[in-house]
């Protein structure tokens, strides 16, 4: 097959280089009770859960699209969500995980469109013919300088920890321009955990809110942040032609990070193919979705507690 020209991702919108989202921790030390915490949340090796990230979300550019007026927040969220005012709806978009603008599925149902500096986050969000409804919206201003506390102590967002959603996630098109360079995608990224391996009712900087966790007093809290551990260098372990290592002291094994350059490159190949189908008539539904969703790696399914190339560092509120 040939392509004729390629097809680029949306770009994800991004917050000055300074934001508290963009920080180094690289240099920090872990938290003491890091593997505590590792092992508590159960993922990776010898866990039952996986480190997940969002892949089903759709990012809308609104430039340009028709503006409906937004109603107002559910009654628990009114005092940390936005209400009135309008949001774009570009015509042919969708919500996370549907097809269109109902929430037909009971999940999260993400609206996610920025327009110009101005990025609209929703959570249980649909769109009608009266304008946009949703639990809760957010209107984060890109070329603004956030403080430590974000919006607010206690304020959630699109996100349960009250963090932004798009900002810290990261497509194809990233991860190329990233490999041409030094690697970094220069922000943290975003993941989730259910409830249940959150600890309850707490929360540390970056987070402002908690959400609803019930996990035990050795779980992860709501913006925690994880990095794989410096002392394990998983490309220096890799023979050539093998893809996957061992971590001492576990009987699982890890991919290598050179993964995520190969699934980049994948990942590109099937939108470009989709997007030729749409020339030709065939597949467009499936590559107007496929066009501009993440990017994903299976890179970090082995990661679990003493024995993981991952710590967890906080700071308390």
């Amino acid at each position: 097959m040939t392509i004729a020209a390629p097809l680029h991702a949306t770009p994800t919108p991004r917050f000055p280089p300074d934001s508290i989202w963009y920080r180094d921790i690289s240099a920090q030390a872990a938290d003491p009770a890091s593997a505590a915490m590792i092992r508590a949340a159960s993922i990776g090796a010898g866990g039952t859960l996986p480190l997940k990230i969002d892949f089903a979300l759709r990012l809308l550019d609104g430039t340009g699209a028709p503006r409906l007026p937004l109603g107002p927040p559910d009654d628990d969220y009114r005092d940390a969500c936005d209400a009135g005012g309008d949001v774009p709806v570009p015509p042919n978009g969708s919500l996370e995980d549907e097809t269109g603008y109902e929430c037909r599925n009971d999940g999260d149902c993400h609206l996610l469109v920025v327009d110009g500096a101005t990025l609209h986050e929703a959570w249980r969000a649909k769109v009608d013919a009266r304008g946009v409804h949703a639990a809760c919206l957010v209107r984060w201003q890109l070329d603004k300088l956030y403080p430590e506390e974000g919006r607010g102590d206690q304020c959630t967002s699109a996100d349960a920890a009250g963090f932004p959603i798009a900002p810290l996630t990261f497509n194809a098109d990233e991860v190329a321009e990233a490999m041409r360079g030094n690697g970094d995608l220069g922000h943290a990224l975003r993941f989730i955990l259910p409830n249940s391996s959150m600890r309850a009712r707490v929360f540390v900087r970056p987070a402002t809110h908690a959400g609803a966790p019930k996990g035990s007093v050795d779980a992860i809290p709501y913006g925690a942040r994880l990095r794989l551990r410096a002392d394990v260098a998983i490309d220096n372990c890799v023979p050539p032609g093998d893809a996957l290592v061992t971590i001492e002291g576990s009987e699982s094994i890890t991919g290598a990070s050179s993964t995520v350059a190969g699934s980049a490159i994948i990942h590109s190949i099937i939108i470009e193919a989709l997007a030729e189908l749409a020339r030709r008539g065939e597949g467009a539904r499936r590559n107007a979705r496929a066009a501009i969703t993440c990017f994903g790696s299976t890179t970090v399914s082995a990661m679990n507690s003493t024995t993981s190339p991952l710590t967890a560092n906080m700071k308390t509120p």
